[in-house]
């Protein structure tokens, strides 16, 4: 009797196991995008990007930039805290996420919000575009894009 016992102790640990592994092959796979929820009801957030340097004409390579984005809310609808804004994720050119994600404060929910992504000295790579997304609490965005432009060589001849 001890040995039936111990054969189906170790049948049902196998099938467990079997059991187990399978499952997990045929679990699907799960990607990961960035998307940008805007069907909320009132407004979206509004977002302004500036650049220090100013980035309003082109720029040389070598030069260090700042892009700072600042997300808020108008004034009507910020009454609403949950509408205020959550958090500011910067995003490159390929839509993946650069530098640091800036998030609010959970028991200070202010009206504005500002995140800043360093660049640092531009290099030929960096001249591209950049998205900055702004969420408030409800988990609805806005987005906007900032374009880095490189400065043509034949504007240094004179």
């Amino acid at each position: 009797m001890m040995a039936n016992i111990s054969w189906l102790e170790c049948a049902t640990k196998y099938s467990l196991l079997l059991l187990v592994t399978s499952g997990l092959s045929i679990i699907p796979s799960v990607t990961c995008r960035t998307e940008c929820n805007t069907g909320h009801d009132g407004e979206p957030l509004l977002i302004e990007i500036t650049s220090s340097p100013s980035a309003t004409r082109a720029l040389p390579v070598g030069v260090p930039i700042n892009l700072t984005c600042k997300a808020w809310q108008t004034d009507n609808v910020a009454t609403f805290v949950r509408k205020r804004p959550r958090d500011i994720q910067w995003y490159d050119a390929q839509d993946k996420p650069v530098g640091v994600k800036c998030n609010a404060s959970i028991k200070i929910r202010e009206k504005e919000l500002w995140c800043t992504l360093i660049l640092g000295s531009l290099t030929s790579g960096a001249f591209r575009n950049y998205t900055c997304q702004a969420s408030n609490w409800y988990g609805y965005c806005s987005r906007k894009l900032f374009e880095i432009s490189l400065q043509d060589i034949t504007d240094h001849v004179l």
